[in-house]
């Protein structure tokens, strides 16, 4: 009998063996798997997160108060020369807030990237809204200095009168190329937006291919380990 009983000990030791060295494998086989890809993505820390978008949320917030100051001076009939200044800085500030948004939004993962670019698309909208507005504004400016613009002096007219007819000419025509300037400025920031528009769709797509990835060698890596248990018993 203790024969008998020494053989069954005997016998079910090696299974534990068995049941204990395949965890860990597979463990350590979907530990090794997961940490590469991660590494690729190169996503936030949650606490990069964070601080990344505070800094989005002062950019926007600086861009609004430019907004805000801009239709003041616009509303009070402020020289169209220090609206255009104003302008140019805030074009700065929007070139800078796209900037920003690229650098955060490539290294959102998947559920952080959808939620951030409802929040974004609200903030370009009311941006975009503002632009159009100014706009229109420097358009009609330059149509009311172009309209005076045509009216020549006549003959019998002092020159005190001439003078103020060339200057309104040049004053318009300076206007004209402002107005053609900020044009330019406007399309060159609309390209760059597309272009990181474009981007960011690109690092979507490669950021779902990582994840499958993952899920694929995840799965290899635990049916290895599936396989060397059977290989044990046979």
């Amino acid at each position: 009998m203790m024969a008998d009983k020494q053989d069954t000990d005997t016998k079910e030791q090696p299974k534990q063996e068995v049941d204990e060295k395949p965890e860990e494998q597979e463990n350590g086989n979907i530990e090794e798997t997961q940490s590469e890809p991660a590494a690729r993505a190169r996503t936030f820390t949650e606490k990069g997160r964070i601080y990344s978008e505070q800094q989005m949320e002062k950019s926007f917030s600086s861009l609004k108060s430019l907004c805000t100051r801009i239709t003041v001076m616009v509303n009070n009939r402020e020289p169209e020369e220090r609206i255009s200044q104003k302008y140019r800085d805030w074009m700065e500030s929007y070139e800078d807030f796209l900037d920003r948004h690229y650098s955060h939004s490539r290294k959102l993962n998947q559920t952080d990237l959808s939620d951030y670019l409802k929040t974004y698309d609200e903030r370009e909208t009311y941006l975009q809204n503002f632009k159009t507005a100014l706009q229109d504004y420097f358009a009609s400016q330059a149509k009311i200095k172009e309209q005076q613009s045509k009216s020549l002096p006549e003959d019998g007219q002092d020159n005190r009168s001439f003078g103020r007819g060339q200057y309104s000419t040049v004053s318009a025509v300076s206007s004209r190329k402002l107005a053609e300037e900020e044009k330019r400025a406007e399309l060159e920031a609309k390209k760059e937006s597309l272009k990181k528009k474009k981007e960011i769709e690109l690092a979507k797509v490669a950021l779902k291919m990582e994840e499958e990835k993952l899920e694929i060698e995840t799965n290899i890596a635990m049916a290895k380990a599936k396989t060397k248990v059977f290989d044990k018993f046979e």
